[in-house]
């Protein structure tokens, strides 16, 4: 048999109906966009296990991401029971790494992500508008990309400025609070529709759209580090760890229930754990000069408002000078 466009109205109520995947906009256009780019291969191909194999290994020889791929597997699975068809039925998963290590993004990185302009074909002003309120979101509150994507404009709230993720991974609706900046460029964006985030044509978003973008964002200012939407969500949480916040207070504004989940992103930097372990008195006589006067200026960094006190650092090959006044 060969997939036609016309079937994806009766697919699409077998999705989101009878298979309960979720209905949200990004959800919806992931699922559509995945089934469009089954359909390009399979309107002139038999749809069978052995052309997907083929399609599968396309895919991986254009490099595509593991998690991207099983993504597709789950709709083909999907598909073969809505064919009533057993050729998927047992058809497994490729295995994902499991990150060790990974390079988070610093508070410089998210900022020039958000700030830097990237010439867009069509509407540049508002993408890059659009897109830097976003990033910056993701970046000051660790949120899911599909949370983000979800948004409407009654999620959006002053007194304390805050935003409502709704319907969350857990199942349960999340306030986060948020800056004031932050808030300003969330209200400044055009309001285009129901949702915060809408494409310039008044559509919505998918994340395999921001994650394209954050490519080339990350291309534009020259980072080289492995990029995918989740990396904020790690980040935020190495960010705030290392800047002394309680892993309770991170993990209710994550959305972790246990934060044990937590822990499991915090600091997975190496390089961090390598200069942690050097606090045990028996190690302390490696901390060299140079670590030592890092340590003591991070500390103070974290901790002194340097918008409303006066810090005045100096540093020899002898000494470390540091002076707070009013």
């Amino acid at each position: 048999m060969l997939l036609n466009r016309s079937l994806w109205p009766k697919l699409q109520v077998f999705l989101f109906v009878d298979r309960k995947l979720s209905d949200k906009p990004s959800a919806f256009m992931a699922e559509k966009s995945r089934f469009n780019k089954l359909l390009d291969y399979f309107s002139t191909r038999d749809f069978t296990r052995d052309n997907f194999n083929i399609f599968i290994a396309e895919m991986r020889n254009k490099g595509y991401a593991i998690s991207y791929i099983n993504n597709f597997i789950k709709t083909v699975k999907l598909l073969g029971k809505y064919f009533k068809i057993h050729d998927f039925d047992d058809y497994t998963y490729f295995r994902e790494k499991r990150l060790s290590e990974v390079d988070n993004l610093t508070p410089e990185d998210i900022k020039k992500l958000a700030e830097v302009i990237i010439q867009y074909k069509k509407f540049q002003c508002y993408i890059n508008q659009r897109q830097k309120a976003m990033i910056l979101l993701l970046g000051t509150t660790g949120a899911r990309i599909g949370e983000v994507l979800n948004l409407t404009w009654k999620d959006l709230h002053s007194g304390p400025e805050r935003v409502i993720f709704r319907d969350t991974k857990n199942g349960e609706d999340r306030t986060v609070c948020i800056g004031p900046d932050i808030f300003n460029l969330l209200f400044q964006l055009p309001h285009k529709g129901e949702y915060i985030f809408s494409s310039a044509r008044n559509g919505t978003l998918n994340s395999q759209q921001i994650l394209l973008d954050l490519k080339r964002r990350a291309k534009a200012i020259g980072l080289n580090k492995k990029i995918w939407n989740h990396l904020f969500r790690y980040s935020y949480i190495d960010i705030m760890g290392q800047n002394g916040v309680d892993l309770m207070y991170v993990a209710k504004i994550v959305g972790h229930r246990d934060p044990r989940t937590t822990m499991r992103y915090l600091n997975s930097s190496l390089k961090f754990y390598s200069q942690i372990v050097l606090a045990h008195p028996l190690l302390k006589h490696n901390i060299s000069w140079e670590m030592l006067c890092q340590k003591i200026k991070t500390n103070i960094n974290q901790n002194v408002d340097t918008q409303h006190f006066n810090l005045t650092v100096e540093e020899n090959s002898n000494s470390l000078l540091i002076k707070v006044t009013k």
